[in-house]
């Protein structure tokens, strides 16, 4: 059996090797845009953030990583990781105030992670790794997305490709991935929350399982020890009651209708900016309001799911949900949100722009990714002003309009989901052209 050993060695290795192979050329082929992202990223940025991120960094870097709850931050634990790792290579307080633009190699990279994500994906597609690389850049040095992390110097783009990767993992029933990615992206920003039915659905079959019993159980224990490792910094150094505070004010800390975001309000009320939205309608507060048409319309973007549960879970029927309705709904969640809750930002909307990408590059729309880039970029540079085009007072740049495409975005994804066509053709099937995880895919 000796020489079988070898065979079977020599088998793996080349096996191996070639896998280093092949990741090695891809990220090669990406290197030169790669490259040329990290070079063309702005020193400057959205002043007050960046200013956040530099004394965050600062009193982390002089007082000790585990003390940073007892300074004036409302971020959760994963970012202040990242910012504290950032202060151990800048060295010093003075190099870390320089070089504070530097922080956005973080958000870009990550996007870059996402791009490999989404490039994986569309190589199953396409079975061309060429075409799916050139496709994934639609994503990458997509101009909202560029605009949010190179030059604004957010984080959005972190967040989202946790995100993205657990809504992955979810369906590849890769359990504990998915959870893990969840739980980190929730440690970056809580509105990841908002992603918790759809992965909460995605999961149950496999959690429902008995013969997965034994995995689920170590997947929710191991996640439960990474979330008490996270947070153990801050325990031992007696600020787990500060880091509370920060998880439950992140929600009604800026009781206004909008923080800038173009969304249905600005249809009703002049300065959304300037109203609190504790302020009634017909006996409702508008924040009530807006929780309400989120609640209702994810409802009906979740609805899809309901079926093929209950025949999974009750009927014990080998009936798949639909990827292409997944996508859909993953694009609706962050959108749904963004465009009907008060106190929303005018980046909330960035993890919608990934399953847009997804869905128009496997699903032949791209009309949809176009329109909520378009959005977002408006949206956004009408709040920054990067480019000082000198316009913004014109239509395009109107909060009413930009709330308008965004409205219309909603109405395509629901018609898409719905498969409503209002063209009396034969019904093309979708799914046909979609790539297949497994053959229970629809």
């Amino acid at each position: 059996m000796s020489w079988m050993n070898m065979i079977m060695s020599r088998y793996i290795k080349l096996s191996e090797k070639n896998r280093w192979l092949y990741w090695g050329k891809i990220l090669l082929l990406y290197s030169p845009f790669v490259m040329l992202i990290l070079f063309l990223k702005t020193r400057n940025g959205h002043s007050f953030d960046m200013d956040c991120w530099a004394e965050w960094a600062k009193y982390g870097f002089m007082e000790g990583f585990s003390n940073i709850y007892k300074s004036w931050t409302d971020y959760l634990p994963l970012f202040h990781y990242v910012l504290f790792f950032f202060g151990k290579i800048q060295g010093s307080v003075e190099a870390i105030e320089a070089n504070i633009h530097a922080l956005k190699t973080v958000s870009i990279l990550f996007e870059f992670g996402t791009t490999l994500f989404l490039f994986k994906i569309l190589e199953k597609k396409y079975k061309d790794t060429y075409k799916a690389m050139l496709f994934s850049l639609f994503y990458f040095l997509n101009i909202a997305v560029l605009l949010n992390g190179m030059i604004w110097g957010q984080v959005d783009g972190i967040m989202t490709f946790f995100i993205f990767g657990a809504v992955i993992f979810a369906w590849n029933k890769r359990i504990f991935l998915s959870l893990l990615f969840f739980l980190l992206a929730l440690n970056m920003k809580l509105q990841a929350i908002i992603f918790s039915p759809i992965l909460f659905l995605l999961l149950l079959p496999l959690i429902w399982d008995k013969s997965q019993l034994k995995k689920t159980v170590f997947s929710f224990l191991g996640i439960a020890l990474i979330q008490f490792l996270i947070f153990l910094p801050f325990i031992y150094a007696g600020d787990f009651p500060k880091l509370w505070n920060v998880i439950t004010g992140s929600v009604g800390k800026y009781p206004k209708v909008s923080m800038a975001a173009y969304n249905m309000w600005y249809f009703f009320i002049k300065v959304p900016m300037e109203t609190f939205d504790n302020n009634k309608f017909w006996g409702i507060t508008y924040k009530n309001w807006g929780l309400a048409l989120f609640f209702v319309t994810s409802f009906f973007a979740l609805l899809h799911f309901v079926k093929p549960l209950f025949q999974q879970i009750l009927k014990k029927a080998n009936i798949a949900y639909s990827f292409r309705k997944t996508i859909i709904s993953c694009a609706l969640i962050p959108l749904l949100f963004f465009f009907f809750n008060t106190q929303m930002h005018e980046r909330y909307f960035h993890p919608a722009l990934i399953f847009l990408a997804l869905y128009a590059l496997l699903y032949n729309r791209p009309f949809v990714f176009v329109l909520g880039s378009v959005a977002c970029f408006l949206n956004m540079e009408d709040v920054l002003q990067f480019f000082q085009w000198g316009n913004y007072g014109t239509l395009v740049f109107t909060p009413w309009f930009i709330a308008c495409l965004y409205l219309l975005l909603i109405i395509i994804l629901f018609l898409d989901l719905y498969d409503v066509n209002f063209k009396k053709k034969h019904k093309t099937l979708h799914e046909k052209r979609s790539f297949h995880y497994h053959p229970g895919l629809q």
